[in-house]
């Protein structure tokens, strides 16, 4: 049997009847995980709009302005880079998600994206009040955007292409 394929050899199969095990098609795993991709890119979608409210959402002009201006630049800027970061995986989640799941290029794009969740759950434990409820559900919700993408990254689709 070919590495990567789909098809069952019926000698692998004792006491199975020949054709008798069901292995989902290519093209039904590979819909699952654009879809999952299409998901991940839902959510960073509302990751970018809950970005930008931040200066309404904290009353950033009010709030930043004990902070040195070289401070409120830096951490306006990086707020304005985020929602950068999160829009270009939003459209790469919408554009190209079966090749997310499919190509080496892809699987390593999905794995940066999945990265990325996995250290900004990190961060929160280690920045945020964990004794908050809040903090929990955003470092579940940021595991979980992760886990969109690892699976179609290293799911059976993502074997080696030949």
């Amino acid at each position: 049997m070919r590495r990567g394929s789909f098809q069952t050899e019926d000698a692998d199969c004792a006491g199975e009847l020949p054709g008798s095990r069901q292995t989902p098609h290519p093209k039904e795993i590979t819909m699952r995980s654009k879809r999952l991709v299409q998901i991940g890119g839902v959510i960073n979608f509302l990751f970018v709009v809950f970005h930008l409210a931040f200066w309404k959402m904290f009353d950033w002009q009010r709030s930043l302005a004990s902070l040195s201006s070289d401070n409120r630049a830096v951490l306006q800027v990086l707020n304005i880079h985020t929602a950068y970061v999160l829009a270009v995986f939003a459209l790469l989640s919408f554009a190209f998600p079966g090749e997310i799941s499919t190509t080496k290029l892809g699987r390593s794009i999905g794995m940066a994206i999945a990265s990325f969740w996995i250290l900004r759950a990190v961060n929160q434990a280690l920045f945020w009040d964990m004794s908050l409820v809040g903090s929990w559900v955003l470092v579940a919700l940021c595991l979980a955007t992760a886990i969109l993408y690892l699976v179609p990254s290293m799911g059976s689709e993502a074997l080696p292409l030949e």
